[in-house]
């Protein structure tokens, strides 16, 4: 920890637990999302189930099948900015997909957006998870996009 995490726990430990949220880079958060954060205890997660999509013209319910990329969960401080620890927290976590059963999942209220450039493998336009055309795309200030 004296080499890679020495800034971090110099800035952010506060003896507080933390709450590691994961998000790939082409997607955003709602600016509510930690307002509307469930009350976690450790070792649980906030899942997003429900999601929209966004080509840059069309918006559209997003519906996955499996446990989304984004979501949260609680971590005790000590697990970690200690190594060990934090592996044996994370051992059993693989993908996204399976955090709902490596972590106890509660939904969280917000979706997430999940932004389409290029061509990607899971994130494409015509992907049988894309739910119904949404016509007012006002819901995306809530994400930082205006149109």
């Amino acid at each position: 920890m004296k080499k890679s995490l020495f800034w971090v726990y110099r800035d952010i430990s506060f003896g507080h637990d933390i709450i590691l949220t994961r998000l790939d880079s082409d997607d955003c958060l709602h600016k509510d999302w930690i307002k509307n954060m469930p009350t976690m205890l450790n070792g649980y997660s906030a899942i997003c189930e429900k999601a929209y999509v966004y080509n840059g013209q069309e918006l559209a319910d997003w519906n996955p099948q499996t446990c989304p990329q984004t979501f949260a969960v609680r971590i005790k401080e000590h697990h970690f900015y200690n190594p060990r620890d934090f592996y044996t927290f994370w051992y059993r976590y693989r993908s996204h997909e399976d955090a709902n059963k490596v972590f106890m999942p509660l939904v969280h209220p917000n979706r997430f957006l999940m932004l389409i450039h290029g061509n990607q493998i899971s994130s494409t336009w015509d992907h049988p998870f894309r739910g119904k055309i949404i016509e007012d795309k006002s819901i995306l200030k809530g994400f930082g996009i205006v149109c």
